[in-house]
């Protein structure tokens, strides 16, 4: 909170999140060659060609489908957290509706100065790509990122 306090006074901010690193790397790792660097088995995760043309095409991992995903997008990161800050340029850049997210039962949502918005979706960082943590990532992010 104290980390991030200094950012939302600039009228430029737009989101910051909260994420567990490790969780999010692996959610975002396509190439197998992290996979094998670290002794890491990808046998069963779901494969596409990376759309690049020969000599440089290649398999990798489809992540698409990963709750904890990152999406990098024009004027922001398609990304969620169990705690996000959301500023005025967030919802003009995402086209995401500030009385909708509110309006969400198991958020827990407080107004901060400058008139960022700040959500609690879960009490720890996600960690889990399964069950309830999975279900609360990609609501947030189908609530969050409407035009994606």
């Amino acid at each position: 909170e104290l980390w991030v306090r200094k950012f939302l006074e600039m009228p430029t901010f737009r989101t910051a999140r909260l994420f567990h690193k490790e969780y999010e790397f692996w959610q975002n790792a396509e190439d197998p060659l992290l996979y094998e660097a670290r002794n890491k088995s990808y046998e069963g995760l779901p494969m596409v060609s990376n759309g690049l043309p020969y000599p440089l095409k290649k398999m990798i991992i489809d992540i698409s489908s990963n709750p904890g995903r990152r999406i990098f997008c024009e004027g922001y990161i398609e990304a969620v957290g169990s705690v996000m800050w959301l500023g005025k340029k967030y919802w003009e850049t995402t086209g995401a509706k500030k009385d909708k997210v509110v309006s969400i039962e198991w958020l827990e949502c407080t107004y901060l100065p400058n008139g960022v918005l700040r959500i609690k979706a879960h009490d720890r960082p996600f960690m889990e790509s399964k069950g309830e943590e999975a279900e609360k990532q990609n609501a947030l992010r189908k609530i969050l990122f409407p035009n994606y």
